[in-house]
């Protein structure tokens, strides 16, 4: 017993000892160096694998306000039941539950809820959010892995075929949601403008995309806008030149003294899309031109 631990803890059989505090001692000294090993050894182990688990993280950046899909698996099936069926209902008209759904195999059960909102990156970890649920307001912590983003029905993207928008085709007032395009008074020769939006700042000041042309109607077809930032030149189209478009950045709100910014108390109207001619509906041009924060008259329809 007595040699098998002094090989274990690196002392030979051939070691002496002269007393039994001088072996205790030695026994210490060797538990000691063996500790240290193994801790050395145990955090080499850790950093590399670390450092595999950073190959293998999924990157993505999400920023406050995107809405997000959530991989949610293990909720209740009477509640995914209850999304479907809801759906199903605004659909036909109907607020009958059907039983066949009771009885679908989980594999078939969507496994997504949504669309919620990111609310911020959790502390220093990139690959975490925190995330407000859509229906309850509460705030949960997902990874990145679980997330997916949310891409209102667009012209441009063939993938949102099926139109992922509330029951109103857009919102009068109210808070606008990023990605969203809003419509805000404006002083000046330009009654209103029209922007993307891209954030919302802790103090309320949202950050837009323009939209507009190089008329600056609003009657006209609009398109986003480009900034180049070699000679200012803009744009408005709705992807930069290609020929030079490593120069042009997006046209924000940044590049023009916008005062104390536009906020959700100065949307007119949000949440709407723009006609096959790229034209605002007619419906959207009747609200601006029935607020009394605009003064401009809508054109009468042709």
């Amino acid at each position: 017993m007595r040699q098998a631990c002094r090989h274990f803890l690196g002392s030979g059989p051939q070691e002496e000892f002269k007393s039994e505090a001088e072996y205790a001692t030695a026994v210490g000294s060797s538990l000691a160096r063996a500790y240290q090993n193994a801790h050395a050894a145990q955090v080499a182990a850790a950093e590399k694998n670390a450092a595999y688990r950073a190959d293998l993280l999924r990157k993505a950046e999400f920023f406050p306000e995107q809405r997000v899909f959530y991989w949610q698996p293990g909720a209740s099936a009477a509640g995914q039941i209850a999304e479907a069926e809801e759906a199903e209902a605004a659909r036909d008209g109907s607020n009958v539950r059907t039983a066949r759904t009771q009885t679908l195999p989980g594999k078939w059960k969507y496994k997504w809820t949504g669309p919620h909102s990111i609310v911020r990156v959790h502390g220093d970890r990139a690959n975490v959010y925190l995330v407000r649920h859509r229906k309850t307001g509460k705030e949960f912590l997902a990874n990145v892995n679980r997330l997916s983003p949310f891409h209102p029905w667009s012209d441009t993207r063939p993938d949102t075929a099926e139109r992922q928008q509330e029951d109103a085709p857009f919102n009068k007032g109210g808070r606008a949601q990023v990605g969203d395009l809003v419509a805000f008074p404006l002083e000046g020769a330009v009654p209103f403008g029209v922007g993307k939006l891209i954030s919302r700042a802790e103090d309320g000041r949202l950050s837009f995309q323009w939209l507009s042309n190089a008329k600056d109607s609003m009657i006209s077809p609009l398109h986003l806008g480009w900034r180049d930032e070699r000679d200012l030149k803009v744009v408005y189209a709705a992807t930069p030149p290609a020929h030079s478009k490593k120069h042009y950045v997006a046209l924000t709100d940044e590049h023009y003294d916008m005062g104390r910014g536009i906020r959700d108390s100065d949307v007119l109207v949000h949440g709407f899309d723009l006609d096959k001619r790229r034209r605002l509906p007619a419906e959207v041009l009747g609200l601006i031109s029935a607020s009394d924060l605009v003064d401009w008259t809508a054109p009468l329809a042709e």
